[in-house]
């Protein structure tokens, strides 16, 4: 049997480094598979990222849209609440002058009565009758003017009551046709509103309220700044070098974005199409405001609703739009209504004639 030789020997450690050489994987594959795997955890984490940003955005539109919802709710419930009141408002002075002309009708029937009852008494002159008429006349004239502020109507019936006293052909009611004069001249100049015309209006701008439109977004452009001339006797300049890719395409982004400032108030922002309902529901309820205002003659409510309807109309709808133009102008309109005239006293002269009367100043009127 013979023994190996050294060169067996070293062939065999060659094969072996070989055969090794070939068993052990590349550097260059370990390489790659490590950056798929970077990239592949990159791509997950930015998934998830923005998986966690729409969950947080739904989250806010959420709790912006039930904010929105509660407050329409509220304002719901104010304009409910608004009409009620109108409503009770109109149903209290239908009942007040249903009272007055039933007062009327009774103290006519009085009147009847106490004719009818007196017309065989001898003692009682035709005179004493004609004065108690006139006496209800100034009565009706106080009533007609403070319950439906009925300048013309209680004109009239001062104008009545005054015809009476002249035919009687007494110096007695001299004072009490002066003061009728007065309070006749004091009732052609008082100019009162058309309550119901000012209603009938705001009823029929309520009715407009649904062909409003909302203000858009509008680009404005700003025109480029001119270049300033070269001076001429400024030594002429090398052209500079080019700048890199990098800093033109920061200049190019920072172009687009532009910081303004503005003095005074704050810019509002544009309202969103979906709270179009909660304008048009403020604006109704300022509306409605205005007509219960109108009713009550209280000037101040009246000014602030209209005021604040049109505050809302000039900043959330496009001005440029015809219905929004004509609306503008019948609420400036509306605004110069002047409802805190003060009504002129006319009770001075019933006064008077009612203290001639329980006095017997004219127990010997003529007929």
């Amino acid at each position: 049997m013979t023994e190996p030789t050294a060169r067996d020997g070293s062939e065999a450690q060659q094969q072996a480094l070989t055969d090794e050489r070939a068993s052990a994987p590349p550097k260059s594959g370990r390489a790659l598979a490590a950056l798929a795997l970077l990239i592949a955890m990159l791509a997950a984490a930015g998934a998830g990222y923005a998986l966690w940003q729409w969950w947080q955005a739904a989250q806010e539109d959420a709790a912006t849209l039930a904010a929105a919802l509660d407050e329409a709710a509220q304002a719901r419930q104010a304009a409910d609440a608004v009409r009620e009141e109108l409503r009770h408002a109109l149903g209290e002075r239908d009942r007040q002058v249903s009272q007055l002309l039933e007062e009327g009708t009774r103290q006519r029937e009085a009147l009847a009565e106490a004719a009818a009852g007196q017309s065989a008494d001898s003692r009682t002159s035709p005179g004493a009758w004609r004065l108690a008429e006139a006496e209800y006349l100034l009565r009706i004239a106080n009533h007609r003017l403070l319950m439906e502020r009925d300048a013309s109507g209680a004109k009239h019936l001062l104008q009545l009551a005054d015809d009476i006293l002249r035919d009687s052909r007494s110096f007695a009611f001299h004072d009490v046709r002066a003061l009728l004069a007065e309070e006749m001249a004091a009732l052609a100049t008082f100019a009162d509103a058309d309550v119901q015309g000012v209603f009938l209006r705001l009823e029929a701008l309520k009715g407009r309220l649904r062909q409003l439109p909302l203000r858009l977004p509008e680009y404005i452009a700003t025109p480029p700044e001119e270049a300033q001339p070269a001076d001429a006797t400024s030594p002429p300049t090398t052209p500079a070098e080019p700048a890199s890719m990098l800093a033109s395409l920061a200049q190019r982004l920072t172009n687009l974005v532009r910081f303004r400032r503005h003095q005074g108030d704050a810019t509002r922002p544009l309202l969103p199409p979906q709270q179009a309902d909660y304008l048009h529901m403020n604006l109704r309820l300022a509306l409605d405001r205005a007509q219960l205002a109108a009713l009550r003659h209280d000037a101040e409510i009246f000014r602030l609703s209209l005021t604040d309807a049109r505050e809302w109309l000039s900043e959330f709808v496009d001005a440029r739009r015809p219905v929004a133009k004509d609306m503008a102008q019948e609420l400036d309109g509306l605004l110069q209504t002047n409802l805190a005239s003060e009504l002129p006293d006319i009770s001075r002269s019933l006064t008077l004639l009612r203290q001639l009367r329980a006095g017997n100043a004219v127990a010997g009127a003529p007929e």
